[in-house]
């Protein structure tokens, strides 16, 4: 019987000290999940400690009013969505710059070099989607990225990550980007997640930082389209955006680099002296 009570005791024990050990994980997630990123200091690598910079690109502009359905019209919604993801990032501390801050045209080279010149810590492009056509009925938010590089900016990024020029780079960090702001933004708007995918859009193909393009749902919808007309909607979708932004810059000041692939230096072949016999 004391053999038994003694199996019991410290099978009790076990479970309690597995008990306490999960309790102990979530506490932990759950301060990570509400932590301030001010209190966590912004761009470690930075001698000045100034917070990031991040470049939000509403889309279209000026003649250019992109698509329009159900009494929306892309350039005005891409807009007042671009103000509220700043004004959310500006109150947690992050600097924000806009391509475009009123109903202006820009092209799309010119966007990608805003981003470049200030050095932004990541770039958000944001769109309003459409379905016409023989496309089938489509809703929800999908967001693009590409690894793939011009050459130009390929040695942007090299410059600015002091790798050396016989180096290859690939750049993932769009990718990490993407899926972040992905998952948050439809966690948060209930959105259908039509996920991430891979374009070489310009804005993002020529922008140096880690660089995506948010859709953020399908004007030609009747539903979604009387979602995206509302105000707490637009807060919401805006709130995700933030916070992945957010949640993104906070992964990378651990590690800068995080997400830049980098192939072997590339050798120089030899000599025909070297190889060839007598």
């Amino acid at each position: 019987m004391k053999a038994v009570l003694n199996i019991l005791v410290r099978t009790l024990l076990a479970y309690g000290a597995l008990a306490a050990g999960l309790y102990s994980l979530w506490l932990i997630f759950a301060r990570l999940s509400t932590v301030d990123p001010k209190a966590l200091g912004w761009a470690p690598s930075s001698s000045e400690g100034r917070a990031p910079l991040v470049v939000i690109d509403p889309g279209h502009g000026g003649h250019d009013r992109g698509a329009a359905a159900h009494d929306l019209v892309e350039k005005q919604a891409a807009l007042d969505i671009a103000r509220r993801v700043k004004a959310r990032l500006e109150n947690a501390g992050v600097q924000v710059r806009m391509t475009r801050e009123d109903d202006k045209f820009l092209a799309l080279e010119e966007r990608a070099r805003v981003a470049n010149d200030l050095q932004a810590a990541a770039f958000v492009s944001l769109h309003l989607n459409t379905s016409a056509g023989n496309d089938a009925p489509a809703d929800g938010i999908e967001t693009f990225f590409t690894c793939s590089k011009s050459l130009g900016t390929v040695k942007l990024i090299r410059a600015q990550s002091n790798i050396p020029p016989n180096v290859g780079v690939r750049d993932n960090r769009g990718r990490n980007l993407a899926e972040v702001i992905q998952r948050i933004v439809c966690s948060r708007t209930g959105a259908e997640n039509r996920g991430v995918k891979e374009r070489d859009y310009t804005v993002i193909h020529r922008t140096a930082c880690p660089s995506v393009l948010v859709e953020c749902g399908f004007m030609t919808d009747a539903v979604e389209a009387a979602r995206l007309k509302r105000d707490d909607y637009r807060d919401r979708l805006a709130a995700g955006i933030a916070d992945g932004v957010r949640a993104f810059l906070c992964a990378q000041s651990l590690k800068p680099d995080r997400g830049l692939e980098l192939s072997p230096p590339k050798t120089q072949p030899a000599s025909m002296d070297l190889v060839a016999g007598p």
